[in-house]
């Protein structure tokens, strides 16, 4: 009944857990997974982990391996394609499994699909870029101020007019 108890209280969670979860051993075969990982990959228990990467042979620069050798965690990003065809860009957290005596016997992998922040990181970068191209090279006079009317930004065109290099104008007020 323990047993049991047990058995369903592990699959509780790796049910509930959102982002795919994968046991790799140090041949690098997965031998667990939780269903999100299933669901993402397509391949199975039993398939080597860079088969989810559509390799042939493991990464030149494999975590998997780094981490048998030194027995530090990794973090890194990775691109993979789903089993539906998407490209998707993942954040993983790679650390080893040990045994009663402490050696390293697998490495348990937490992925974690970042493609949409990633996407809205890029669109953010390019939205701020534009602004401040626009802003730098008006024609007319731009300048931010903070709460205590302090420049915190000014533009070209109020640099000639002020005939003032931003330097001298920034941290200070209108009346300076």
């Amino acid at each position: 009944d323990a047993l049991r108890s047990q058995e369903a209280f592990m699959r509780q969670i790796r049910e509930a857990t959102l982002d795919a979860v994968e046991v790799i051993d140090t041949n690098g075969v997965i031998v667990w997974r939780n269903t999100v990982a299933g669901e993402l990959y397509g391949n199975e228990v039993g398939s080597k982990c860079y088969e989810n990467l559509k390799r042939e042979s493991r990464c030149p620069d494999c975590a998997h391996l780094a981490i048998q050798q030194d027995g530090v965690p990794r973090d890194y990003e990775c691109t993979v394609v789903d089993r539906r065809g998407r490209t998707r860009t993942m954040w993983v957290r790679a650390t080893p499994l040990l045994d009663a005596k402490g050696n390293i016997t697998a490495v348990v992998e937490i992925s974690r699909d970042i493609t949409e922040r990633k996407a809205a990181q890029q669109q953010q970068q390019a939205s701020e870029h534009l602004y401040r191209t626009l802003t730098e090279n008006h024609p007319d006079c731009i300048s931010r101020l903070d709460v205590e009317c302090r420049h915190i930004f000014v533009n070209e065109a109020a640099q000639r007019l002020a005939e003032l290099p931003a330097e001298s104008m920034l941290g200070r007020t209108v009346c300076d």
